[in-house]
């Protein structure tokens, strides 16, 4: 509390040439005795020296100038112009008497002819200031306050007379609601006057810090008031809150005027270049956003809390001005630590950096950072990271604490994608091993609210309203059958095209396959029209598979120009990969078909289905944010209303409860932590866990401790799953890696389904056409073989400029190679670089009788659970050895006849896919110490088989067989 914010002290009546005797027991107040007070004493003099007394009391001193002290005694506090001394007063034992304090000027004022501060007259007085602030120096108790940083006019009346000092010697406060400013302030006085402006400073670290500045008025009298300005350039020293100033004048029998007013920096403090016009226009558009209405409030209650969960609409502007306004802000300015923003997928953690260096006027790769898989631009000044969720848990295995960030923000946490839900798990546990020091802030449109609340405790909701522009949603009259739905959207974009107003579309569809037919159909169609007819329309696919070029053309790239007064289009068709922090910019159309791929896993029967599935209803409010940010937009919606409200469910599951766990058992060993016991938000069956730890002991992932050897570290550097993991780690001893790269390449390009790499046929000829091209590719030995067949022959077609006609000619999706050829080189550099692993590309030689049978073996080293045995009495049907569970093959497989053991990549629901044969003594020989205890399948055919090979393999009857087949004498090592 301001106890006296302003005092008047007469100079006595001095003459010319005489000196004024310091004024004793000026300005004195009582407070209360018998305890403990804290003041802050403020010489706001107009170059005075101020004395502050207690009569018969001691002071003690414990800082000056805000800058804590050694502790010492004193009756007398001396203090110069802009000086700040904290005191501590212990007042007499009686609490009914109070202490009365003084403040009386010193001898040095700034008068001429050695006058003590008074003017040329006689009998007047000097004004001077000496706030003195009370406890939590709380100045909100301050006259003339105003609000406005707009320019203002004050008329001030000086006469150096006996006036009240709230007229002759004002306070000015404003709150400054935007940084990076130059506050201007200009003075127009009498002749022969002095002009004095000091700007205070709080206790609350935001505010500015301290100014002192003087003026001069020369003494013309008649001609003219002459002017004379002075700046304070604030950008420099801190993120401003509010900025008081006072003004001291002795100029006699004159007006002053004094005019505020503020203005943009032209330099930018983070670069110390100028600003660019784009700066500007950046600012002005970020302004705009409705978060921008409500940062105070956010920097609040995220100060207040160490888990903030921010809840704002889509395009409302959180994922960059929220991080922008933290990273600027004093804690953070003042602290080593770094602002971390997590992204659930590279495309939206590349966007997110750009945009926010993009306002800040920097590069990228300085003061804000990006870093993910195969990109690292961050450096050690960089004071803000965009990384995606994986990143950081990669972050925490080498710092468990994660100790350089003092801010970390989960922004999209509502997808729930497992690399969240573990983050999330591990900022649960630093919400307390943490709490002071550590700020975490939750970030969501579409967040189930009471499931995080609940989840972290004493955590705060802050929900900020608005949205830009009113965005229409649409149904459609009657359902449409799911194979239709590549024709339905085609047309649908076709209809906006030509009918409705110019505006960019996006499209939401479950995968790739449906992609690539979207756009054949959307071509199709346009070839109908004469060219004069319709605008051009430019189609891009955008999915996690691309590699950065692609991506960022379906991203960066614009609409084309009009044609014959009809508007040209972009056309953007999408997995959901663009429902989060990625700027799609003049989408006007966002075609939804509702639909999601998701993986969903059987424990029992080791089966793992990836199907296409209906979206959440907060998953399609999501994507319906896509529009309506710089204009209003339309969503169609492929389903009727009544289906969306009584089909869809409210949130979607997180992807954590429909996986095998094996990987992500493998991340939650690497943070130093149990499976068994991690902190989830939403808990795996314990089945799953315990079925994926015994998984990982077979790879040889973990030990019998359940300790996490060197090999299971391996793995988990790579970013696939733990089969194909194991695949590549092997790969090289066996003397096939450059074969079986190209294989998971491939397979992580299809998702495991190999007919994702054909174009859909659409006649019988096409059909028939494409069986022949599969049993060309597959040379009758399975799927595996096809994929590295189609993929080496594409390689080809591109060293020779064939490409184009290759693709058509054994109608292939291009997307489906290039991927794969993406992801080929992002494995190769990683694989190379892993620590105590000798890893290269080798290859047999393809002209040897045995080339596939290489191949083979080497995709058993990581296929070796997922073996199925053919039934001797039901040629199409096979049993797991795994499990035993029947499974048939997928309608895609074409493998005659059929074979007695086959490897497969899925078991989804009672069908194998992605499925190659496999003789038994392969599979057996390269894994001896997973089949050595034959006897213990309980499986009878599956049983009998095995026995069968093993005994054919060792020249043993199957009898001594059955008895327990002999322990290898040097099995692969799994300790550390």
């Amino acid at each position: 509390m301001l106890i006296n914010g302003k005092n008047n002290y007469p100079c006595g009546n001095a003459t010319v040439g005489q000196t004024c005797t310091p004024n004793a027991g000026l300005a004195s107040f009582k407070f209360q005795s018998g305890k403990k007070h804290r003041l802050r004493l403020i010489n706001h003099a107009a170059g005075a020296l101020l004395f502050f007394s207690i009569d018969g009391y001691e002071m003690t001193v414990i800082a000056n100038d805000f800058v804590p002290v050694e502790p010492y005694r004193t009756d007398l506090v001396i203090m110069g112009v802009g000086q700040r001394t904290d005191i501590i007063v212990t007042g007499k034992n009686n609490p009914k008497e109070a202490v009365l304090m003084r403040v009386s000027e010193g001898p040095s004022g700034l008068g001429p002819q050695g006058q003590t501060g008074c003017s040329l007259n006689t009998g007047v007085s000097i004004e001077a200031i000496a706030p003195i602030y009370y406890e939590d120096a709380d100045t909100t108790i301050i006259p003339n306050t105003t609000s406005s940083i707009d320019p203002s006019r004050y008329l001030f009346p000086q006469n150096c007379g006996n006036q009240p000092l709230d007229v002759t010697v004002p306070a000015y406060a404003m709150e400054v609601k935007e940084p990076d400013k130059i506050l201007s302030f200009v003075m127009t006085g009498g002749y022969n006057g002095t002009g004095a402006f000091v700007c205070s400073r709080s206790e609350d670290s935001r505010w500015c810090c301290d100014v002192i500045g003087s003026l001069a008025f020369g003494g013309v009298r008649s001609a003219g008031i002459p002017v004379r300005g002075h700046s304070i350039d604030y950008t420099t020293q801190r993120v401003l809150k509010s900025i008081l100033f006072y003004f001291n004048i002795t100029a006699p029998h004159h007006r002053l005027l004094v005019t505020m007013s503020s203005q943009e920096s032209t330099i930018n403090p983070r670069t110390n270049k100028p600003y660019s016009a784009n700066y500007y226009t950046q600012l002005k558009l970020a302004q705009a956003l409705p978060v921008s209405q409500h940062i105070d409030a956010l920097l609040k209650a995220i100060s207040e809390n160490v888990v903030t969960i921010v809840v704002a609409d889509t395009g409302s502007g959180k994922t960059t001005q929220l991080p922008k306004a933290i990273v600027l802000s004093e804690p953070l300015r003042k602290s080593e630590r770094k602002v971390v923003v997590t992204q659930p997928r590279r495309l939206a953690a590349d966007g997110t950096s750009k945009r926010i260096a993009e306002e800040l006027d920097v590069e990228l790769g300085d003061f804000v950072g990006v870093k993910y898989r195969g990109i690292n631009r961050v450096k050690p000044e960089t004071r803000l990271e965009v990384v995606t969720d994986g990143t950081l848990l990669a972050a925490a295995t080498r710092d468990p604490t994660l100790c350089q960030y003092g801010v970390i923000i989960v922004d999209e946490a509502h997808q729930h994608t497992t690399d969240t839900d573990l983050l999330l798990g591990l900022l649960k546990e630093l919400a307390q091993s943490r709490k002071d020091d550590l700020k975490i802030i939750i970030m969501s449109a579409t967040i189930d609210t009471e499931r995080f609340k609940n989840y972290f405790a004493g955590s705060v909701v802050m929900p900020v309203p608005g949205k830009a522009h009113e965005v229409d949603i649409r149904y459609l009259k009657k359902p449409v059958e799911e194979s239709r739905m590549d024709v339905k959207i085609a047309s649908l974009i076709l209809q906006i095209h030509l009918t409705e107003d110019t505006g960019n579309i996006l499209v939401f569809v479950p995968g790739v396959g449906l992609i690539d037919s979207i756009i054949t159909s959307v071509a199709n169609g346009l070839r109908e029209y004469a060219v004069d007819d319709v605008g051009e329309l430019d189609c891009y696919p955008l999915y996690g598979t691309q590699s950065s070029e692609e991506q960022d053309l379906a991203v960066e790239a614009v609409a084309p120009a009009s044609r014959n007064g009809k508007p040209g289009r972009k056309v953007v068709i999408s997995t959901n990969i663009a429902e989060t922090s990625v700027t799609l910019t003049g989408m006007v159309y966002v075609v939804d078909s509702l639909m999601m791929k998701s993986k969903e896993w059987n424990p029992r029967n080791e089966s793992q289905w990836l199907r296409a599935k209906d979206c959440s209803k907060a998953t399609a409010k999501q994507r319906a944010g896509r529009v309506g940010r710089t204009r209003p937009g339309i969503v169609y919606r492929m389903c009727t209303q009544e289906a969306f409200e009584t089909q869809l469910i409210e949130h979607a599951v997180p992807a954590i409860l429909s996986s095998d766990m094996l990987s992500e058992c493998v991340s939650i060993k690497k943070l130093g932590r149990d499976p068994l016991t991690f902190p989830y938000i939403e808990r795996p069956a314990s089945e799953t866990i315990a079925k994926a730890l015994g998984i990982l002991q077979q790879f040889g992932a973990i030990n019998v401790k359940g300790e996490l050897t060197t090999r299971g570290e391996q793995i988990g550097r790579l970013p696939i799953d733990v089969y194909p993991a194991a695949m590549l780690l092997d790969s090289a001893r066996i003397g096939c890696s450059d074969e079986i790269i190209t294989i998971v390449s491939m397979l992580e390009a299809t998702e495991g389904i190999p007919g994702q790499c054909f174009v859909r046929p659409k006649t019988k000829e096409e059909k028939a056409k494409l069986q022949r091209v599969k049993r060309h590719f597959s040379c009758r030995s399975g799927d595996h073989i096809m994929l590295l067949n189609i993929y080496m022959a594409w390689r080809t077609a591109e060293a020779t400029g064939t490409t184009e006609a290759f693709l058509l000619e054994n109608l292939l999706a291009g997307s489906v190679p290039r991927s794969a050829h993406t992801t080929r080189m992002q494995l190769v550099a990683m694989l190379t670089a892993l620590p105590e692993h000798e890893w290269k590309l080798v290859n047999p030689d393809p002209s040897h009788p045995e080339y596939y049978a290489y191949i083979m073996k080497g995709l058993s080293t990581g296929s070796f659970t997922r073996i199925a045995k053919r039934d001797p009495f039901d040629l199409k049907r096979y049993t797991t050895v795994s499990c035993g569970a029947e499974a048939e093959f997928a309608l895609d497989v074409d493998i005659s006849p059929a074979p007695e053991w086959v490897m497969y990549h899925e078991f989804t629901g009672s069908q194998i896919s992605c499925v190659s044969p496999i003789p038994a003594e392969h599979l057996i020989a390269t894994m001896p110490e997973y089949w050595r205890e034959a006897e213990l399948k309980h499986h009878g055919h599956v049983k009998d088989g095995l026995i069968k090979a093993i005994a054919k393999m060792t020249g043993q009857s199957e009898a001594v067989v059955r008895g327990g087949m002999p322990k290898p004498s040097s099995a692969p090592s799994t300790s550390k």
